[in-house]
């Protein structure tokens, strides 16, 4: 399984910045963040998951990944929505428009 995921997000085009928030203060780092995100798409791909939690959802990016590659899944994201521990203050409103 783990050779198809590696497979899987090495021959994905998909790319989160196509619904990244232009006011993550981290938008500097996007270009490096592609890999990760695609191999977090191909794991929900190869995985098919029915339902998917994510606990600390942020701009929702993660989430996303996931529901591209399997758009038949329900999805919860629980999120603080706060400034502390690496989040950002209204970032889950992002999250609610791309998910």
């Amino acid at each position: 399984m783990l050779d198809a995921i590696v497979s899987c997000s090495r021959t994905t085009n998909y790319d989160f910045r196509a619904t990244a928030c232009a006011q993550d203060p981290l938008t500097h780092l996007f270009a490096d963040w592609v890999p990760y995100y695609k191999t977090k798409w191909a794991i929900a791909r190869v995985l098919q998951p029915a339902s998917i939690l994510e606990i600390g959802v942020r701009y929702g990016y993660s989430a996303a990944a996931f529901l591209n590659a399997c758009p038949g899944a329900t999805y919860l994201g629980i999120d603080l929505d706060s400034d502390t521990f690496g989040g950002v203050k209204g970032a889950i409103q992002w999250a609610r428009r791309i998910a």
